[in-house]
């Protein structure tokens, strides 16, 4: 009899900053739905937010970490906590959807071997030298 292999379900991962109201917050909404209607694992990442509870209800687990930071000096202990998740969920895909969890995420998922992608929802105009520097992440 031939065995059965498993059947690997993948896991992916969205950050964003919070979850309040906005495009954002309902594309990360939309997207944890069709992950979890394919059958596969959506994990999102924020610092809460009132629509927590809409992805919770369609089936996304939620972790809150201080991913919204903008403090390049809290980077390295919410990236420690971050690599803790990531590696606890099984983490395949990492999809960061701002700048500040794309400086947080990116350099760790790169270390690790996890596949990213970063996403922009609107254009960055670019106010100053700092700025300009902070907006190349994505």
């Amino acid at each position: 009899m031939p065995s059965v292999k498993n059947i690997v379900q993948p896991v992916i991962v969205q950050i964003v900053p919070q979850m309040n109201r906005g495009g954002v917050e309902r594309g990360t909404v939309e997207i944890a739905e069709a992950i979890v209607k394919r059958g596969w694992k959506a994990v999102v990442i924020c610092n809460g937010g009132r629509m927590e509870n809409q992805l919770k209800r369609a089936g996304a687990e939620v972790y809150r970490l201080p991913v919204d930071t903008k403090n390049p000096f809290k980077w390295g202990a919410v990236r420690r906590c971050l690599k803790t998740i990531l590696l606890s969920v099984g983490a395949d895909i990492v999809h960061v959807r701002s700048r500040a969890p794309a400086w947080i995420a990116l350099p760790l998922t790169s270390s690790i071997g996890i596949h990213s992608i970063a996403t922009i929802h609107s254009k960055f105009v670019p106010q100053n030298f700092l700025k300009r520097i902070y907006n190349k992440k994505m």
